[in-house]
């Protein structure tokens, strides 16, 4: 992270659609403000320097519905996001690949990221969505173990890694 004196913000941007898994929203939001709290104390740069602007998106920007029916309060729709320097895609409950296919402006919206600086983060199932969008072709890429088979037929330019729960592209 930035140093917060450094007058550095880093845009990120974590997106909600139907079916995810809200741990796949919560923990790395809780991660990436845990890791701006600790730069900010050894920093010394007080708790009111963030260096995080995180920002809460779903696609037509109403609350997103959790699987287990909890609700999530967003803050912007995905069409209001013209830059970012972070975009995190949450994991889905069930088979992804419907879900995936019936957000073609989501993975419209990703594939403009290709070729730039913008970190991608996704977690589990959230692949799919990279995947869809041509962002992991010639790239390794994991996803959730139980849809091995369904990604590799879906997806067969990207190089599945079976044996990695993390990979970097």
């Amino acid at each position: 992270l930035p140093a917060a004196g450094d007058q550095i913000m880093l845009k990120v941007t974590v997106l909600g659609y139907r079916r995810v898994l809200g741990t796949s929203i919560t923990i790395p939001v809780e991660m990436l403000n845990a890791a701006d709290l600790i730069n900010r104390i050894e920093n010394k740069s007080g708790a009111r320097d963030k260096a995080l602007a995180m920002q809460l998106v779903s696609l037509d920007g109403k609350n997103i519905q959790l699987n287990a029916g909890l609700e999530l309060v967003c803050n912007k729709k995905l069409s209001d996001i013209k830059e970012t320097d972070m975009i995190i895609l949450p994991g889905l409950w069930g088979n992804p690949l419907g879900v995936v296919k019936n957000n073609r402006e989501l993975t419209e919206w990703l594939s403009r990221f290709q070729g730039t600086d913008v970190m991608i983060c996704a977690a589990g199932t959230g692949s799919f969505f990279l995947a869809e969008a041509g962002l992991l072709n010639t790239k390794v890429a994991t996803t959730h173990w139980y849809y091995f088979d369904q990604f590799q037929k879906t997806y067969p330019e990207v190089l599945l890694q079976r044996d990695r729960f993390i990979t970097k592209s």
